[in-house]
């Protein structure tokens, strides 16, 4: 049976009053498979699998495209990302709350608005951000309280309005912020209450 006949059978059943109720969900369940497999087909089309089995993402339009096709928990950790500079607006106003903790952002130099309004609480403690230099807006309204303690900010020169309007309240007690000049409303509104006092500020 081919895809469209599928399609038919499908319909066919879903109109039929007499079909079992577990009949039903069994071919629900094939439509879900088949539509999987289409997705997949499509995500697979534009990139190319590297020595270890991960697929290339190329582009920042292409990783948001994957995004809005995956589900809200999906894992995209075979995704490798490594080639891509900027993740502005990433994950912006998106649902996704998935993993990607694996994910080799090290090449990375823009993360502004990148979980803007976001429902992401995933585990991203170990990123690699030591090249970052754009982190305006990251978290702003977003629902994001995870672990950062340890990332590498030594470069990141604006952090305005980073944890806006945020639920953000972990130790980031540690961060080397002495090239950051620019952190206008960094907390505002925030639910962040963490000691920071011992942060080296770049001179005026």
């Amino acid at each position: 049976m081919n895809n469209f006949s599928k399609a038919e059978e499908i319909f066919r059943i879903n109109s039929d009053p007499t079909i079992t109720a577990n009949k039903l969900l069994e071919y629900a369940k094939m439509l879900e498979v088949k539509i999987n497999q289409i997705q997949n087909n499509l995500t697979k089309k534009n990139t190319t699998n590297n020595i270890s089995g991960k697929v290339i993402v190329k582009t920042r339009n292409e990783l948001q495209d994957i995004i809005k096709n995956s589900a809200v928990d999906a894992n995209l950790n075979y995704l490798d990302v490594s080639n891509i500079t900027s993740m502005r607006l990433l994950f912006n106003q998106t649902k996704f709350n998935g993993d990607i903790s694996q994910w080799d952002v090290s090449n990375v130099t823009d993360m502004s608005g990148m979980f803007f309004g976001s429902k992401f609480t995933g585990d991203i403690s170990q990123w690699d951000v030591s090249n970052v230099t754009d982190m305006e807006a990251m978290f702003q309204n977003s629902l994001f309280n995870g672990d950062i303690s340890q990332w590498d900010v030594s470069n990141v020169f604006d952090m305005r309005r980073m944890f806006f309007n945020s639920q953000f309240n972990s130790d980031i007690s540690k961060w080397d912020v002495v090239n950051t000049p620019d952190m206008t409303s960094m907390f505002y509104d925030s639910k962040f209450t963490g000691d920071i006092s011992n942060w080296k500020k770049q001179p005026a």
